[in-house]
């Protein structure tokens, strides 16, 4: 019997607490639509994904294989990932550009940003929300989605404006390998296209993989776009098992 009361306690408690994470969701959601809607009066209509970038980075199939990446097409792939610099200062935002141009080929989209302030001595942060099962993502994940939203955006916008910190924050969403459009690409020994969802194409569908894709893209795209590269402070952001993935 004690122990029946002490598994519906703690039942309880992570309703409870997933119930105040749904509350402040919803906050955050209603908020941003009062804002969209003041915009509107004011004749201020923009997209509200329209800082929201989608972006490419070339990511090894096989992290820990040995043979050497003669085939392109069936070694490599491209994954998706998401980016806003909606939270970080101008002057702070032209001095990566030149560091990040390299990362990838994508046609950006400029934000709106505060007023240029001196970006020596400010924090640098990275927000990565990691990708997980589920539908494919859009521009809409970095703007309104339980998934990469609520506390992640809401930190990022707290550091952002706060006197304090003063901070520049850095928001992506790294989509998961074989989802949305991250999948990789098999062909056979007469140059046809296979399924990537064969049971030997699926060996590479780990979440060991997975992470050695964040490591590479951490290392190869979040850190070059930050201006002062030696201070950026990398977070991963999750829920289930993206949240694992973030843990770990």
């Amino acid at each position: 019997l004690l122990l029946l009361l002490l598994l519906l306690d703690s039942a309880t408690v992570e309703g409870t607490s997933i119930e105040r994470r749904r509350r402040f969701v919803d906050y955050l959601s209603q908020r941003s639509r009062q804002e969209q809607e003041q915009q509107t009066d004011r004749g201020d209509v923009r997209d509200a994904t329209a800082d929201v970038e989608e972006r490419f980075v070339e990511q090894r199939l096989d992290h820990f294989s040995s043979v050497p990446e003669v085939d392109i097409p069936t070694r490599t792939f491209r994954q998706r990932y998401f980016y806003t610099s909606r939270y970080v200062h101008s002057s702070s935002s032209s001095v990566a550009s030149a560091a990040s141009a390299a990362a990838d080929t994508s046609t950006s989209t400029p934000s709106l940003r505060r007023p240029a302030v001196a970006a020596s001595s400010r924090p640098v942060y990275a927000f990565l929300c990691m990708g997980g099962e589920g539908p494919c993502l859009t521009k809409d994940v970095l703007v309104s989605s339980v998934h990469c939203t609520g506390d992640m955006i809401e930190l990022a916008r707290r550091l952002y404006d706060s006197t304090a910190h003063n901070a520049d924050v850095h928001l992506y969403v790294l989509e998961h390998r074989y989802y949305g459009d991250s999948y990789p690409k098999f062909y056979n020994d007469n140059g046809t296209e296979e399924s990537p969802v064969s049971n030997d194409n699926l060996v590479y569908l780990s979440s060991r993989q997975a992470l050695a894709d964040a490591a590479h893209f951490v290392s190869t795209v979040v850190v070059p776009r930050a201006h002062n590269q030696a201070k950026v402070r990398v977070i991963t952001f999750g829920g289930s098992y993206p949240g694992m993935l973030a843990a770990w």
